[in-house]
């Protein structure tokens, strides 16, 4: 049976990822590509391709803001 050893300097970093694992800073900026690459907006690529712009970093508060606004929106 083979053992695993890990240096205390692996579970250093293990151990800051733990810590900061969920912590997501509200007010860092993401690029279209970035937030249309990422999981949480998955199901919202479509809808977030047309709405955002090229060039332009948003928060996720903002990105949230468009996908509210657009499904909140009354059809036409």
């Amino acid at each position: 049976m083979e053992k695993q050893y890990k240096s205390k300097k692996d579970d250093e970093s293990t151990e800051t990822v733990k810590s900061n694992a969920g912590k997501v800073n509200n007010s860092a900026a993401f690029s279209k590509k970035q937030l249309l690459n990422s999981e949480k907006y998955a199901g919202y690529k479509d809808l977030l391709s047309a709405v955002l712009s090229e060039g332009v970093m948003y928060t996720f508060d903002e990105t949230d803001k468009f996908i509210e606004g657009f499904l909140k929106k009354e059809v036409d």
